[in-house]
């Protein structure tokens, strides 16, 4: 009596829903269950070191900023081998505090990147870069940021007594 009920004009009998005859979603829909505890740096951590080194090279501008700081020093220099890598990123890794020593060594070393006065200007800045590195670029800052790295107490002390030196005497650079 309820199928004579629910019959439409033209329409034959109406069955109750089936739950066989749903699709079901595939698998690949669902997106893949993603743990909470679990961050960007720990899952890059749990990579090989070749699959980092390969991640240094095509990975996104984030995971560029973590594989540099990276506690393997072939892996975080292979970061600025990264054909993606830009002008502001590297002055990004110059100013880190947390980058190796050997990642500076190897951006203050390089013409290409020193020849832009933002990354010399964080070079100079950074504690942790290496004297050899840092003292030939005092001389190309100008008067202005001499007088920030004279008075900045985190800059290397043999920095801040050339920079204060080219404050003193009046050689600061024009700009």
């Amino acid at each position: 009596m309820t199928q004579s009920v629910r019959r439409g004009v033209g329409s034959g009998p109406v069955s109750p829903p089936d739950e066989a005859a749903t699709p079901a979603p595939e698998p690949a829909d669902e997106p893949k269950p993603v743990r909470q505890n679990e961050s960007r740096p720990q899952a890059l951590a749990m990579l090989s070191v070749v699959d980092r080194i390969k991640m240094a090279h095509g990975g996104t501008r984030e995971q560029r900023a973590v594989l540099v700081r990276d506690p393997n020093k072939v892996v975080a220099v292979a970061v600025l081998a990264s054909p993606k890598l830009n002008v502001t990123e590297v002055e990004a890794y110059a100013r880190m505090g947390s980058v190796q020593e050997e990642v500076l060594r190897t951006i203050g070393s390089s013409r290409h990147w020193t020849k832009h006065y933002a990354i010399a200007a964080a070079l100079v800045g950074n504690p942790k870069t290496p004297l050899a590195i840092a003292m030939p670029l005092v001389t190309r800052l100008n008067e202005r940021d001499l007088k920030l790295v004279a008075r900045d107490r985190n800059a290397r002390d043999g920095v801040r007594a050339a920079a204060r030196k080219f404050v003193m005497t009046g050689q600061a650079r024009r700009r």
